[in-house]
């Protein structure tokens, strides 16, 4: 059975990531889809390591949602010879869009080694 195209699980990779065969040697796909985490290779490879970084679209989105949500806070509601402005509701809806962008977004676990326990 020969392997030409590999998926990895997690999508949304940087177009700089390095490929390596079972012997530590890089190899260099034929085509790639870093996108969906998809690469094709010329050669059948039976063992294939990527070094690379991947992005989450769904946090940067919620971080950028929740600065411009704060820019239009200080806009504000005004009433005016019996015409009435509300800019207050563009905040909450930002802020609405954000927490719902927060909750797709991917799980970060960090790890901590503490060196002051004996």
């Amino acid at each position: 059975m020969n392997y030409y195209t590999w998926v990895h699980e997690e999508g949304y990779w940087e177009s700089d990531a390095k490929f390596y065969d079972g012997s530590y040697n890089e190899i260099t796909p034929s085509s790639s889809d870093p996108m969906i985490g998809s690469w094709t290779f010329s050669t059948a490879q039976t063992f294939v390591l990527i070094k690379g970084k991947i992005y989450d679209p769904y946090g940067a989105a919620a971080d950028l949602l929740e600065m411009w949500a704060a820019k239009v806070s200080l806009e504000f509601d005004v009433d005016v010879d019996g015409a009435r402005m509300d800019r207050s509701q563009k905040s909450q809806a930002l802020k609405s869009l954000s927490s719902a962008y927060r909750q797709q977004q991917k799980v970060l676990i960090g790890s901590q080694m503490r060196d002051d326990l004996y």
